[in-house]
């Protein structure tokens, strides 16, 4: 108002420093820890003594999301037909296939699939490992076909909601029958992302994780998703020449 009434040459607000926000980098799953978090989630989606209906697709999205780092709405909207599990006749005899699929889309916050991505290059194909291969085949056969030729289809035969599989780990990270499992505390659907970046930032380079994971940017990867670990680089034959009264160096001086 004083500013408007021209009682004031200019915003004295812009003059004060703003207050610091410590980031907080989030960390991937280890490898190590993998296979904990799979059991305790396996574990709970198939318990007699749950409460509500079975949640049988949790394990098997978990997975999925550890063997391609893919977002957890690209995942749920993941169709059939957006997958390559047996080699075309043309490639039979190709040793260079493998088994991939194509990020073709996403579950948007409403529960709607559309076939546009996060970003420009959220739209992408990725390789398959070939234990989540097989489990995708064991489960193409398992599945009765559905009219949306989802992967993942809710009991009423809808998309599965990214909403409903956050809150479902989010439960599961509560519970005390999970409590010993300390890494489940932190895990949330991204977390598994963050471990494919940093493995495969490791095997190959940031760049590689950039496509994988569909960013536009190599630095959003490096910053938010590869927590890459502390080497110390042994630069000590250069150093020690340095010491006092060294001959390399040339003895201690006294000159000023």
């Amino acid at each position: 108002m004083a500013i408007f009434h021209e009682a004031l040459n200019g915003n004295p607000a812009t003059a004060v420093p703003s207050v610091p926000v410590p980031r907080n980098k989030k960390k991937p799953v280890p490898v190590k820890d993998l296979d904990a978090v799979r059991a305790a989630i396996r574990e709970w989606a198939n318990a007699e003594k749950r409460n509500g209906p079975k949640s049988v697709d949790l394990p098997d999205i978990v997975d999925m999301l550890i063997a391609t780092g893919m977002r957890i709405g690209e995942l749920l909207a993941l169709r059939w037909s957006d997958i390559e599990l047996t080699a075309p006749t043309e490639r039979r005899d190709d040793d260079t296939w493998f088994p991939w699929l194509m990020v073709n889309g996403q579950i948007t916050s409403k529960g709607k699939r559309v076939d546009y991505g996060k970003t420009d290059a959220a739209i992408r194909p990725i390789a398959l490992p070939e234990w989540a291969a097989a489990l995708l085949r064991h489960r193409k056969l398992a599945q009765p076909s559905n009219d949306l030729d989802a992967v993942f289809i809710t009991r009423n035969g809808t998309w599965h909601h990214s909403t409903n599989i956050q809150g479902r780990l989010r439960h599961i990270r509560l519970l005390d029958d999970y409590a010993d499992v300390a890494v489940l505390r932190d895990v949330t659907p991204h977390s598994f992302r963050r471990t494919v970046a940093t493995e495969i930032d490791e095997v190959y380079d940031a760049e590689a994780a950039m496509h994988h994971l569909g960013h536009t940017s190599k630095v959003i990867t490096e910053r938010h998703y590869i927590n890459r670990k502390l080497v110390v680089p042994d630069y000590r034959e250069a150093t020690e020449r340095l010491a006092p009264g060294s001959k390399d160096n040339g003895g201690p001086s006294r000159e000023v």
